[in-house]
């Protein structure tokens, strides 16, 4: 899944497949998106990108990092993702 917005990296999608295809008991698998800031962005505009990527990475990641140390993750991340069906 690749949420409408998310501009995947090369070969992005081919990781997540080939980690899934090396790992029958992996259930989904989740890339790392981040917010792309720009020098050429206007004030407004970085601000606002500032305040996502602070937002995903402090909000995010502590409790995706928590959950993995017990082997379970609730919720994939859904702006890039891919599961078993």
């Amino acid at each position: 899944m690749l949420d409408i917005g998310t501009r995947a990296d090369d070969y992005a999608i081919t990781k997540l497949f080939n980690y899934m295809e090396q790992n029958a008991n992996c259930g989904g698998c989740c890339g790392e998106i981040e917010v792309e800031l720009t020098d050429d962005m206007d004030a407004y505009s970085y601000f606002v990108g500032a305040a996502q990527y602070y937002e995903y990475k402090i909000g995010h990641s502590p409790d995706k990092a928590y959950e993995s140390f017990f082997g379970f993750n609730s919720v994939l991340p859904g702006a890039y993702c891919m599961f078993r069906w």
